[in-house]
């Protein structure tokens, strides 16, 4: 009974120390985000407005909501969101694929990035295909999760041994 006081005291230790950390870390991260607060929208029609838009020296994302005021629906385009840096160089492109959207229905996007130091956005329409691009993307991301993959298990072993 002795052994089992000791095991939860520890228990409750740990789990004290990890809300701790898990509190500052989170409040660390949100207060590393900025305000891009230049953008730039080129296309009238359909309607864009942003949120929110942060970045970090080495990330960040763009949210907002379109909406279709051209008087028609839109059946296939794609959001162009370019990055560029306090020196007015492009450092990445962004793309968010929309379909069949309805007059005046309007929907949200979020577009996260990794770019250094973005300091402006420019929000274009385009008609091109970037799926290449968008599978591109969607596979460094996977590749990126993935790579975690065997440190967690490894942790996870240690931690249950």
């Amino acid at each position: 009974m002795a052994r089992m006081k000791v095991f939860l005291r520890y228990l409750i230790i740990f789990v004290l120390i990890y809300i701790i950390f898990d509190f500052f870390t989170y409040r660390y991260l949100v207060n590393s985000y900025k305000n891009i607060k230049s953008y730039e929208i080129v296309a009238k029609a359909p309607e864009v407005k942003i949120d929110e838009a942060k970045a970090t020296a080495v990330n960040g994302y763009v949210k907002g909501t379109i909406q279709n005021n051209t008087g028609e629906k839109i059946k296939y385009t794609n959001m162009k969101i370019d990055l560029y840096n306090s020196r007015g160089s492009n450092l990445e492109t962004k793309y968010c694929k929309i379909e069949n959207l309805g007059n005046n229905q309007t929907i949200e996007f979020n577009v996260n990035f990794r770019a250094n130091n973005i300091s402006h956005i420019k929000v274009s329409f385009t008609n091109e295909n970037v799926d290449e691009q968008i599978n591109k993307e969607a596979e460094e991301l996977k590749n990126t999760a993935n790579r975690w993959i065997p440190f967690v298990g490894l942790v996870t072993l240690i931690c249950l041994s």
